[in-house]
């Protein structure tokens, strides 16, 4: 080195400026720090756990925690503190590890873990050391003239507010405050004895409620039976109505059919006057069924209608329960608020200021109780008189009065002319006007006939009187 200094000492020369020049541009340029920022290889850990005891802590946050934490790169020694309703683990690295893919680590551990932890349980807090987590300042507090409680309420309400302030100051922190309390202590006689007077009152309500509601489910459950039975017989009526309109069509085909099979007959039947009389009263016997089928058909569908009207009505009367069972659901709810109100106000003292309030609320509740009540009552009074008007309506109603027969044109062998035979038996002539048109329509049936009894078959004719006939 001697030897290159004594050969070189531009160089040597022009090197030590240049030491010398940077020297002092980093004395110039370097700012002083009280506390520098530095990374202490200390990592805190704090998991809150409200309501649980320092046993239940460590058993379900800390040891696990301590067990993970141990599997870290660079650990040095875990130690870990546990209390009511939070556990403290504190994890120490060798020097010069980096913190911040140590905190990686730790982040992923938690992850794993918080996992299998119930509910209540809080997120944990990641705590790095650092110096510029100590205070700045530390300072003491006192004034003349006032007390602790005074000077407490002078640093919350007024200092503390003007300090948070001032440029440069992140948080300030307060220690060593007192709060005052109001302890209120309870007459335990007092508030059993109150307790069991409203406990009874409460139950022999309760009770009388019980047994009402048992007997109207009872009734209730009588009516829903005999309602099915009814629907039940409804269906099979309504079976055999269907099946009866069936067979009355049938029977109406088959009447038609042999009425057309009686036409041809009557077409074909030249033999005599004792034939032609025989199909005539055959037809007429004939009218006589089909106007019968036409009245029990017309007599089939009123009784549709009737059980058409009946299945509304019960419709109604099914929507008229569900309602009745949803007020009563409400009712109950009610109830169970009532309960509620009576058990807070019994443990309340009759001082709160609150204790008006919660009784008129109980009072409006209890009268909205006792209106549902009534409610419900009219309402199972109407669905009573609905379900007997609809017994009553399921009774089959008389048959209705038949009309008169009609009279019908009838022929006596000893007058030889129509006549008109009465209801009563009484016999009357025809007028002239309807004898020829009855006549007038047989002969255009049968003009065969018409040519071989005219001899002996005497026509009224319009010079003839009727009397004569």
């Amino acid at each position: 080195m001697s030897k290159f200094s004594v050969k070189k000492p531009l160089t040597v020369f022009v090197a030590v400026i240049a030491i010398l020049v940077l020297g002092v541009v980093a004395y110039f340029r370097m700012t002083p720090d009280l506390l520098p920022n530095m990374d202490f290889p200390y990592v805190l850990i704090m998991t809150a756990y409200p309501g649980a005891s320092p046993e239940k802590v460590e058993q379900e946050i800390t040891k696990p925690m301590e067990q993970a934490m141990s599997t870290l790169d660079h650990i040095q020694e875990v130690t870990s503190v546990s209390s009511e309703n939070v556990g403290m683990v504190i994890l120490e690295f060798t020097e010069g590890v980096n913190m911040d893919t140590v905190g990686v680590d730790i982040q992923q551990e938690i992850s794993q873990l918080s996992a299998d932890w119930s509910d209540t349980v809080g997120t944990p807090y990641v705590l790095k050391i650092n110096p510029s987590m100590l205070p700045v300042e530390v300072a003491a507090v006192s004034m003349e003239g006032m007390d602790t409680v005074e000077l407490t309420e002078f640093l919350d309400e007024t200092l503390m507010n003007k300090l948070e302030g001032v440029p440069g100051v992140a948080r300030i922190t307060t220690s060593g405050e007192i709060e005052q309390e109001l302890h209120v202590v309870l007459d335990q006689k007092l508030i059993d004895k109150l307790n069991d007077r409203i406990a009874a009152a409460i139950n022999g309500e309760l009770d009388d409620a019980a047994a009402e509601l048992n007997e109207k489910k009872e009734e209730l459950e009588d009516a829903q039976k005999k309602v099915d039975g009814a629907q039940s017989q409804l269906s099979a009526g309504v079976n055999a109505l269907i099946e009866g309109e069936k067979q009355l069509n049938e029977k109406k085909t088959e009447l038609t059919a042999m009425r057309e099979q009686l036409q041809e007959q009557l077409e074909q039947a030249q033999t005599g006057r004792q034939q032609l009389v025989l199909a005539y009263n055959a037809l007429k016997e004939l009218d006589d069924q089909v106007n019968n089928v036409l009245s029990a058909q017309q007599e089939a569908h009123g009784y549709l209608n009737t059980l058409q009207s009946l299945s509304d009505r019960q419709s109604a009367l099914a929507n008229k329960e569900s309602s009745l069972a949803q007020l009563k659901q409400d009712n109950e709810t009610l109830d169970a608020e009532i309960q509620a109100l009576r058990e807070q106000i019994a443990g309340m003292d009759p001082a709160d200021e609150n204790l008006p309030a919660l009784s008129a609320a109980l009072a409006e509740k209890e009268a909205a109780y006792n209106d549902n009540l009534l409610t419900i009552a009219q309402a199972e009074a109407e669905i009573a008189v609905e379900k007997s008007t609809l017994e009553a309506s399921f009774i089959a109603p008389p048959p209705p009065k038949r009309p008169p027969p009609r009279r019908m044109p009838r022929w006596t062998a000893s007058t030889r002319c129509w006549h008109l035979r009465e209801p009563t038996g009484r016999v009357s002539p025809l007028p002239w006007r309807r004898r020829r048109r009855s006549w007038t329509r047989w002969t255009r049936a049968l003009p065969s006939w018409k040519a071989r009894w005219k001899n002996w078959i005497t026509v009224c004719s319009p010079s003839r009187k009727p009397s004569s006939c």
